[in-house]
């Protein structure tokens, strides 16, 4: 559930539903258990309206910054009129039944500041994906296989990259790549994890972050490693040489001289400590 806003509480109409919404992968809210369809947003911006003030959360935005991040190239005059028009599609969107005469409940405004209701349950993934993997990152040193469960349970949740339909707005990017490093030091956490036990999951792992992140060398390494494992030596080479090929492609560099000297060790069936 999202933190509380920077508005106080106040009296609205409650629907009868709490929000969910997906952020991680194709952008989706939930009225409760009805998914909101694309022709009910009516405008792309109504989308975009609330990402943003879900990205901003918990600091409310004035009706300013607002414009400047959704119509920078507009007159002040045209770029409010859009602004009401989008505003009241977004308030359309998420409370369809809501009375005239009621106020809004979810996205509320206080003077020139438009911030989430605090008294509003607004479940977001990006949010809970977060949450489970620091559980998971806690327990790993006691309780390995119960942290495994957990990071299984919280990666499931990264269904794609953050709001990518909001690729181009630079306020979206530094979040999209600080959740996508969270999951690529996750996934390798998880992998490394499995080695011991499963080490065909620990290469599953690795591939879904070198799709990710190609030069990603650890994941290279804990391949090796797998393949090493099961005996599969020829795929162990294989491995490194697409780590040589990756980054000499990718950055003009050879790998590092770990990399390079547990090769050389594995190959010649020796199993190193990490």
């Amino acid at each position: 559930m999202l933190a509380q806003a920077q508005l106080p509480p106040q009296r609205h109409h409650h629907p009868g539903y709490t929000l969910r919404i997906h952020t991680l992968g194709d952008f989706t809210v939930w009225r409760g258990d009805e998914a909101i369809r694309k022709e009910e947003w009516r405008r792309t911006k109504a989308r975009r309206l609330l990402q943003l003030r879900l990205h901003s959360h918990p600091r409310c935005l004035s009706r300013e910054e607002i414009i400047e991040r959704l119509w920078p190239n507009l007159s002040l005059k045209t770029a409010e009129n859009r602004f009401k028009v989008t505003f009241n599609a977004l308030q359309r969107a998420l409370e369809p039944h809501r009375p005239s005469s009621a106020r809004p409940f979810f996205i509320v405004r206080e003077g020139n500041r438009y911030g989430l209701n605090p008294a509003a349950v607004i479940c977001r993934d990006a949010e809970r994906f977060e949450q489970m993997l620091d559980q998971a990152q806690a327990l790993q040193p006691q309780q390995p296989a119960w942290a495994i469960t957990l990071y299984e349970q919280a990666l499931q949740r990264y269904q794609g990259d953050y709001l990518p339909d909001a690729v181009y707005e630079d306020w979206t990017m530094s979040e999209r790549r600080r959740l996508q490093l969270r999951f690529l030091q996750s996934t390798e956490a998880l992998a490394r994890l499995l080695l011991s036990s499963e080490p065909l999951a620990t290469i599953s792992r690795c591939e879904r972050i070198l799709a990710l992140d190609a030069t990603w060398e650890p994941a290279y390494r804990l391949m090796m490693r797998g393949y090493a494992a099961l005996g599969q030596r020829h795929l162990l080479a294989r491995t490194y040489q697409r780590c040589v090929d990756t980054l000499r492609h990718e950055l003009d560099l050879p790998p590092d001289a770990q990399t390079s000297h547990l090769y050389h060790l594995l190959v010649h069936g020796l199993a190193p400590e990490e």
